[in-house]
């Protein structure tokens, strides 16, 4: 278990169809269109989220999304498609820091909190962001898959 990603795992039957390049080619294109670039290698897929910068000729990292890079392998085990999700939550712990910090001292400010209750407040809104964090990039891994099960029931 590693703090600074979050793992998760779907089974699927696996359709006789599909290989696996298919498959990992439906992937890169739904989180195209999420607006994550994508790298197809052997092991899965790499992405991680773009933003066209204004000129439009290179593309930059969006800094506020906590849910920016990781990577997913699928393979096939027992007749069924398993999907390994492994994202970075490095992004997520330093704005979950910042606002944090931020909310002990505004906290401190407001109501006169003495310096160690400034910092309890501070580190219970960080845990807090992180926790609604998580949750949110779960929700997208589930958006995602629902989108490869949509492909999937409209072909």
């Amino acid at each position: 278990m590693n703090i600074l990603r979050l793992d998760r795992f779907f089974q699927l039957e696996s359709a006789e169809t599909d290989s696996i390049e298919a498959i990992k080619l439906k992937y890169s294109e739904i989180l195209n269109s999420f607006d994550f670039g994508t790298r197809l290698e052997p092991n899965g897929i790499y992405f991680k989220r773009k933003l066209s910068s204004k000129n439009g000729s290179r593309n930059i990292v969006e800094p506020w999304k906590v849910f920016q890079e990781g990577e997913v392998s699928i393979f096939v085990k027992d007749n069924k498609l398993n999907i390994n999700w492994s994202v970075k939550l490095d992004m997520l712990y330093f704005l979950s820091c910042l606002i944090g910090f931020a909310f002990g001292f505004t906290v401190s400010l407001y109501f006169d909190f003495t310096f160690v209750q400034s910092i309890f407040s501070g580190l219970a809104g960080a845990i807090g962001l992180v926790i609604i964090g998580v949750i949110a990039i779960m929700v997208k891994i589930d958006e995602v898959n629902q989108a490869y099960l949509d492909g999937l029931l409209k072909s």
